[in-house]
Formats: C-alpha cells, sequence, structure tokens
C-alpha cells in the first residue's frame, strides 16, 4: 500500500466521482475507524474511499474488494500521518463513498505510480490527439493536465477513459464532465500534462506508420548524462532547496542548512560529493556548487542528502511535492531531474 500526492489546489490528491455517497460529511469525532473498516470487509467485495477532509488539505483511504489498498495525503496532513490509525487524530469532516471497480483499482495503482511528462506531446499533436494516443496505445493510469484557466485529471484502464475531472471557474466539481467541455476548458494556449502510469500500454505508443510521432519524456533514472551541463543540474537543485528551505522556515524549521550538512556526514560513504570536510559540493546562501572536474554521481548525491535532510527535520516528501508544485519545478529546470523525487513506493499501514 502506498502513498501519493498531487497539487490541484483541492483538499484531495484525486478528484474521485461524489454520486454514490452511503454517508457524506460526518465530524471524524463521530467515526471509529476500526468499526469502519470492520463494516467495509462485510460488504460484499466494496470498493470504494473513504475522504477526509480538513480546511484545504484531507486524506483519502482506498478499498479493493474490501480492503484497504491505499492512502493518498495531501500537504497539510502529511505530516501528521504515519500511519492508518493517525487519521483517527485530524479534525476533519468524512465521507464514504463506492467507486466501480476499475476505477478504484486505478486510483490505488496511483499511489505507486511513476510519472511521465507528456507535456512535449501534448505541444506537437494538441491535447485531443494526445488522449487519442493514450487511448489506442492501450494505456492506464491518472492523467494530470494543467492549463492557465484550469486543470483536470483523466483515469483510463487500457486506452478506455473510465472518469474525468474538472477543476475551474465554474464548474461544480461534483459533476462529470465529457471530454469535449475538457480539452475546452483547458484552452488552446499551453497545457501540461503527466501521466501517472498504472499499469504498461496493452499496445506500442507509436504506430509503426507514424515512426516519427513524438514520445512523452520518461522520468531519468541513473546519473545525468555527460552531455548537460552540471551547472543546469545545480540551478534547479538549488531552486527545489531554496524553496524547500523557506517552506521548512514558515512551519517553524529554521535548521535546514544544519540538517544538509549533517546528511552530508551520515552519506558521504556512498556519496562522497556529500561529504562537508572534501568541500567538492557546497550548499552556501541558498546555492549548490560543484567544486570538481567530476560530476558522477551528482544526481543519486542531490536526491539522497535531500531525501535525508528531509527526513531528519520531519518534513514529508510529499507535503514538499505538493507545496513547491514539482512538476512545475521540473518544467522549469528540465535538466535538475527533479521528477526522480516523486514518491513511487514508500508505504504506510
Amino acid at each position: 500500500m502506498g502513498t501519493q500526492t498531487l497539487e490541484l489546489h483541492t483538499a484531495l490528491a484525486l478528484y474521485l466521482p461524489r454520486t454514490q455517497a452511503l454517508f457524506k460529511d460526518l465530524f471524524s469525532g463521530m467515526i471509529h475507524l476500526s468499526r469502519l473498516e470492520e463494516d467495509i470487509s462485510r460488504r460484499n467485495r466494496f470498493h470504494g474511499v473513504v475522504e477526509f477532509v480538513t480546511g484545504s488539505d484531507g486524506a483519502q483511504v482506498l478499498y479493493v474488494d474490501g480492503v484497504r489498498s491505499a492512502i493518498l495525503l495531501t500537504a497539510g496532513v502529511g505530516t501528521r500521518v504515519r500511519q492508518f490509525e493517525d487519521l483517527a487524530n485530524l479534525e476533519a469532516t468524512v465521507s464514504l463513498y463506492q467507486l466501480e471497480p476499475t476505477l478504484a483499482r486505478v486510483a490505488t495503482g496511483f499511489s505507486t505510480a511513476q510519472p511521465s511528462d507528456y507535456g512535449r506531446a501534448i505541444q506537437q499533436m494538441g491535447l485531443e490527439q494526445t488522449l487519442n494516443l493514450l487511448t489506442e496505445s492501450g494505456s492506464s493510469g491518472v492523467l494530470h493536465l494543467l492549463s492557465l484557466g484550469a486543470k483536470a485529471q483523466v483515469f483510463m484502464d487500457e486506452g478506455r477513459i473510465i472518469h474525468a475531472q474538472l477543476i475551474t471557474e465554474g464548474h461544480n466539481p461534483e459533476q462529470p464532465v465529457t471530454l469535449e467541455l475538457l480539452i475546452r476548458s483547458l484552452g488552446s494556449g499551453e497545457v501540461r500534462g503527466v501521466l501517472y502510469q498504472t499499469k504498461e500500454p496493452t499496445r506500442p505508443m507509436v504506430p509503426a506508420s507514424s515512426p516519427s510521432a513524438p514520445q512523452p519524456e520518461a522520468a531519468p533514472a541513473g546519473t545525468a548524462p555527460t552531455s548537460i551541463d552540471p551547472r543546469l543540474i545545480l540551478e534547479g537543485w538549488s531552486d527545489l532547496m531554496r524553496r524547500t528551505r523557506t517552506l521548512a522556515q514558515q512551519h517553524g524549521i529554521s535548521n535546514f542548512d544544519r540538517a544538509w550538512r549533517a546528511a552530508g556526514v551520515a552519506l558521504c560513504d556512498e556519496h562522497p560529493l556529500l561529504d562537508p570536510f572534501g568541500a567538492d559540493l557546497t550548499w552556501n546562501d541558498g546555492s549548490l556548487s560543484l567544486h570538481t572536474d567530476s560530476s558522477d554521481g551528482l544526481l543519486e548525491a542531490l536526491t539522497a542528502g535531500f531525501v535525508h535532510t528531509l527526513s531528519s527535520l520531519g518534513i514529508s516528501l510529499e507535503q514538499v511535492l505538493i507545496n513547491l508544485k514539482l512538476v512545475d519545478l521540473a518544467h522549469s529546470h528540465p535538466h535538475a531531474s527533479l521528477e526522480r523525487l516523486l514518491p513511487g513506493g514508500r508505504r504506510i499501514s
């Protein structure tokens, strides 16, 4: 069971249909979680979601065949919820909705899905043709779309669109949306798209007759290619760390720089670039600098040091991702490989 977050300026990570409510907007103090789970397990192969909403934040607990399958958290609750039982401490409104089985499984898969950037494909082909490509290839997952005027989520299973949700001024988010309205609302300007793929496409992404069709940009793995200037990597990561330090200060945490140095001491055997005494990689005045000719292992070192720093400060990676709009950061700094940090398997029980 995994966790995942997604920035939609809503109180929930995923916007799921609310047409089949078993109960709605009950105060959390009225809900006994263990009894609720017992009741859900007794229902015949129940598929659904329990939603906790507290102000502008929330949590979603998904169930497949009556068994808890994933927990999705947004920023404000990410630091307070480490396991299922912690949800009982939230002062929130609680609702239980039944979902179609396929939708419940796709939503569960989102919790550990890896992202692929479809921004370039949308720019080259247009949103409608990109959706057609995903449909024809039998893609599965949650497509997050963002434009200047609207945001949307499209849920797909083996090429079939099973749910679409639009978040924009003047549209009731409780109501489903047609693809025509979704495409029209996102507008003709720049539309960014990220697919959280829950399983492999059933057919090749590019038909044999169209070898030049644009491909999504997969999240990079391993070190940066040697053709990428390390200065571009440092620029993107400096931006991320500055924003994270500001976010920490807003939550009363003022020792980000000290925690980063401590991470270097703890991890320098595995990542020599982080050794604060070697001074090959320094973090001063909100900027990263590399003082060696070799950038081998730079991305791995930055990723490990950043995650260790957050952990030592008690800040959840999910909170940083959602508050700092990591996808937008990665778009601004395409060589920084910031999308490597998107959670893809951290589990809570």
